[in-house]
């Protein structure tokens, strides 16, 4: 697969509804798709980064006739929390895609202006099955007033999808007060009772929406309920409630998230990355770093493996005032200026990825600017910000979208650069 096509797929899940195929599909309709969609991910880069350098550029990416572009910058120019981009924003409250309106109304909302409120309410309960699922995402940012009309969406809703999207926001923020049966007390909480409900859903992905919404909730049945998932038909789901179980602390499934790190299933084998990794299991890193630099392995599994070696990091700090622990780990940490790195075959880890991203033919070069992000090296970002300008167009696409993630300021002028390059 093309970067392009992973960077397609991780855009997909953040704004547009249903399959990466359809949101791939709207771009191949180009001959310039990587550049659209490299500059569709300046505009969300810059929206992370939040910083007002980018406003210009952003409010003309409000005028681009690519409507993946104009969504994004609308989305970002909220972030900028600059009010004066509201006469802009407000021109597109009636652009011909569906994508774009929403994404207007909500960053209006976002932006104080209580009129687009009404906007986000009748999308809720618009006819079309797409722009219900492009407005249900994220509405949970803008507080409780939204949360009666999503549960009664998700008491008619049939697709799967959008029910999932309605659950995953569900938090323990309180709601106004709601009398139970006469005599029995306050009820329960009506968007707990939909998770549990949720749980035992034919759907798998409104099971999986379950599992990551029901952390929030402070309820002694939430470990049996989730603990009950680990044996679920979906391995979506089996992932997820690993992940969930393992932020909870709870350690009595350790013992499958351990055998899970050898499934050849990889959505079960990086969860269990991530679950050991939150469990602060150190006898792991071992295993994460052979699957990080492993030729073969997916992007999704190198990139897991880092995630959950940075996620570490900080656990073996601590162990190194122990001499025993210091031994155990010798072949796999090094001491660098008083900071700890990595290693494998006793060269720094951040080295290995800074080496294969100036090098096309390793193994490890499409996959390095993943890989240098996720293990937060610092040192590593100004050959990130260098990269930027590479002919590689699929290296750029990669490049910009961890420099958004990254939050690096100091790449805010590159990425100017590059919107204005690959503008549409």
């Amino acid at each position: 697969m093309k970067k392009t096509a992973v960077i397609m797929l991780i855009l997909s899940i953040m704004i547009l509804p249903y399959s990466p195929c359809q949101a791939a599909a709207f771009v191949r309709k180009s001959k310039n798709s990587t550049k659209i969609v490299i500059c569709a991910m300046v505009m969300e880069a810059l929206g992370k980064i939040a910083d007002p350098r980018a406003k210009k550029l952003l409010l003309e990416g409000l005028k681009s006739k690519e409507f993946f572009i104009r969504a994004y910058a609308a989305q970002s120019l909220a972030a900028l929390k600059d009010k004066t981009v509201i006469p802009e924003l407000k021109k597109l409250i009636n652009d011909k895609h569906y994508l774009v309106r929403v994404s207007v109304a909500k960053a209006l909302l976002g932006l104080g202006d209580a009129s687009a409120e009404k906007s986000l309410f009748d999308f809720i309960n618009d006819a079309d099955p797409m722009i219900r699922a492009a407005v249900v995402p994220k509405l949970d940012k803008f507080g409780v007033k939204f949360v009666p009309a999503l549960l009664e969406l998700l008491a008619k809703e049939k697709d799967p999808f959008i029910r999932a999207k309605i659950i995953e926001q569900f938090d323990d923020k309180e709601l106004p007060p709601s009398p139970g049966p006469e005599g029995l007390g306050p009820a329960i909480d009506p968007r707990l009772a939909a998770i549990y409900n949720a749980m035992q859903d034919k759907d798998w992905q409104i099971r999986q929406g379950a599992c990551i919404a029901i952390i929030q909730f402070d309820d002694p049945k939430v470990i049996p309920a989730l603990t009950e998932r680990l044996g679920d038909e979906s391995v979506y789901v089996r992932a997820t409630a690993k992940e969930t179980l393992s932020k909870l602390g709870d350690t009595s499934a350790a013992k499958v998230f351990r055998q899970d790190l050898d499934n050849k299933n990889p959505i079960l084998k990086i969860s269990s990355f991530s679950a050991l990794a939150n469990l602060k299991d150190l006898n792991v890193i071992p295993v994460l770093l052979k699957e990080t630099v492993a030729p073969n392995n997916s992007t999704i599994v190198r990139r897991e493996a880092a995630r959950a070696l940075a996620k570490l990091k900080p656990y073996v700090y601590k162990m190194l005032d122990d001499s025993l622990a210091r031994s155990k780990l010798q072949d796999v940490i090094s001491s660098n200026n008083l900071k700890v790195n990595y290693k494998v075959n006793g060269k720094d880890l951040a080295v290995i990825f800074l080496e294969a991203l100036r090098n096309p033919k390793d193994p490890l070069y499409a996959d390095s600017p993943f890989i240098l992000a996720e293990l937060k090296e610092e040192m590593a970002w100004p050959a990130l910000r260098q990269a930027l300008f590479s002919k590689d167009l699929d290296l750029v696409s990669t490049i910009v979208f961890v420099l958004g993630d990254l939050k690096d300021k100091d790449a805010v002028e590159d990425l100017i650069k590059a919107g204005r390059k690959y503008r549409f």
